[in-house]
């Protein structure tokens, strides 16, 4: 059996093919979530070149109709943020206790949506040095408020505030808190509204690179607002007991709002550039390199730039359980690569030659 993959893309108003994928299909399942999980490969000749191997191919199909409500619920609530680039659905959280929330990523998540323009604030192309922002107090807040119930002084106290002059430091995510794309998509699958006007969500993460309908399940309590808007209230890990790590995920461990927690001398770097007053800005192009600030055993980058590409390497001499990421590839020379699979999965990981 053989699973036929076709991208489309929509160009004046029609869908036109890109690319067609056909596998053989080497192993299939289907799920008591009610998803049809194929795996197998075909042959790349990048792919080959830099992994001696057939590319891997992973599809989900879902065959158990699901819940309209559900899906609206999903599209409205969980898909806009995702498991990417942010930890809101990665750990337990609550109106009581913030302590594990990244703030940071998330004001990255919902500024365009709340002022339909692009985070002006981009990081330094420089992969060696960082760039730190301060931005207004009032903007910073207005962000993070419009979607969560946190007073003022709870928010200071989970980044860094400048109280001189009412900004907060701000360190955009830069190429070594890059993340792997290839990861799970939520999927809402059951709903229950309370008394107090809340609703929580039961979401499963649907993760087909990993041949699971399942990798997580995560209860979300959001607060539907009578202006339109809503707030998110808790997050809580329900399966596996145990707990889940999502590898994909990078810590930002550099931001200037966390150095207090990780050790790194990011809090006292040079600030780039003072944005006092509020929204809309320009594009911001940074004024000042801030120094170094990543320091591993890594000695040595080389960015390649390769169009979709996707790889997995485990079990290599002095090389960690890594995955390359599409469109870049890291070839890391080393005189010491620890051999933690945690190390490399927060750091992007890297292909060893």
């Amino acid at each position: 059996m053989d699973v036929v993959r076709g991208y489309y893309q929509y160009v004046n108003g029609r869908l036109e093919n890109r690319s067609t994928v056909r596998y053989p299909v080497d192993s299939w399942e289907y799920t008591k979530e009610g998803y049809l999980l194929f795996e197998g490969s075909h042959y790349s000749e990048i792919y080959y070149a830099l992994s001696l191997s057939d590319e891997p191919e992973h599809t989900a199909l879902r065959v158990l109709p699901l819940d309209e409500t559900c899906r609206k619920l999903n599209r409205a609530y969980l898909l806009p943020v995702g498991y990417g680039g942010n930890n809101l659905f990665l750990v337990d959280w609550s109106e009581q206790n913030f302590e594990y929330l990244d703030f940071y990523d998330l004001f990255d998540r919902f500024y365009p949506d709340i002022y339909e323009l692009p985070v002006p604030f981009e990081a330094n192309d420089d992969s060696g040095v960082g760039a730190v922002y301060r931005i207004s107090a009032e903007m910073f807040e207005h962000v993070v408020e419009v979607h969560f119930r946190i007073d003022h002084e709870e928010l200071r106290k989970r980044t860094t505030y400048i109280p001189e002059d009412q900004t907060y430091e701000y360190r955009p995510r830069g190429f070594y808190e890059a993340e792997y794309p290839d990861i799970p998509y939520p999927e809402v699958v059951s709903y229950e509204e309370k008394n107090d006007g809340t609703i929580t969500l039961t979401v499963n993460a649907v993760y087909p690179e990993e041949n699971t309908s399942r990798a997580f399940t995560h209860k979300t309590v959001v607060r539907p607002l009578d202006d339109g808007g809503f707030q998110y209230v808790s997050n809580q890990i329900i399966f596996p007991e145990v707990g889940f790590e999502p590898w994909w995920h990078s810590e930002v461990y550099l931001q200037a709002g966390r150095s207090k927690q990780t050790g790194s001398t990011a809090g006292n770097l040079p600030i780039t550039e003072h944005f006092p007053q509020g929204p809309p800005y320009p594009r911001i192009e940074p004024i000042q390199d801030t120094g170094k600030v990543h320091q591993t055993a890594c000695q040595w980058v080389f960015i390649c730039m390769v169009w979709r590409l996707r790889a997995v390497v485990f079990n290599r001499p002095l090389l960690a359980s890594s995955v390359i990421p599409s469109y870049s590839i890291r070839i890391v020379i080393s005189g010491f690569l620890p051999k933690r699979r945690h190390f490399f999965q927060t750091h992007t990981p890297p292909c060893f030659l």
